[in-house]
């Protein structure tokens, strides 16, 4: 063939191509994934939340934590908060038991990491476990306000973030559900003796009182969870 019925030839078969559509493979359903938003989204602090889920702060690292944890649940449309950061405590701070606090000048930043909106439940070693309600409790029944405090034993009457009012004790802020029997603190007892020389420590646990540092919305089937301690 000639250099120019080659080339016609060439026109015509190119004209007839068309492109054939993939189908995407199908996900596993799971009914704790919203759609919306991709994962890595940036939210800021002073914006409302975009989408419920869990979010991580830009500016935890190794060296500065966040209180109530680097990766915290949003609702949809609450104000994304100003993390407080702590920096590790000085020598002198430690013997004082002090933990220093600064909220950065300019606003946080978060990344959408997670979009379930149920608690993470990994138990962490040692934590007393909070016990299951023994009846299932109504999702739209009674709620608690930010800062109300309840005692070990008493029943949580909202899911969320709780934190163990004292300081001293090892489980920080943990996550709790609606109905769930709030349990006693762990503390690390200073090991003596032959337990100093294996590095082994006691842990003890005893009464204390929780207090609610942020709500989550209610999900069917999500009093029946135990408590977990705030995601890394």
């Amino acid at each position: 063939m000639s250099e120019a019925s080659l080339a016609d030839l060439w026109r015509r078969m190119s004209s007839s191509l068309r492109l054939r559509p993939v189908e995407q493979p199908a996900e596993a359903f799971d009914p704790d994934l919203q759609l919306g938003l991709a994962l890595g989204t940036l939210a800021w602090a002073g914006e409302p939340c975009r989408q419920s889920g869990w979010w991580q702060c830009g500016q935890a690292d190794d060296r500065l934590g966040v209180f109530g944890g680097a990766v915290q649940f949003l609702r949809e449309g609450q104000v994304v908060p100003q993390a407080l950061l702590l920096p590790r405590p000085s020598v002198w701070q430690k013997v004082r038991g002090l933990q220093p606090g600064f909220e950065s000048a300019t606003p946080t930043s978060w990344r959408l990491a997670d979009k379930r909106v149920r608690a993470r439940h990994h138990d962490p070693a040692g934590l007393a476990p909070a016990a299951p309600a023994a009846l299932a409790l109504d999702t739209d029944g009674a709620a608690a306000a930010l800062g109300s405090t309840v005692d070990t034993g008493a029943m949580c009457p909202a899911s969320g973030w709780w934190r163990c009012v004292d300081d001293q004790a090892e489980d920080g802020a943990r996550w709790f559900a609606q109905g769930a029997v709030l349990p006693p603190a762990t503390y690390r007892q200073p090991a003596s003796g032959m337990q100093r020389a294996a590095r082994r420590d006691r842990l003890v646990v005893y009464p204390s009182s929780w207090r609610l540092m942020r709500a989550a919305p209610a999900v069917p089937g999500a009093h029946v969870a135990a408590g977990a301690a705030t995601p890394a």
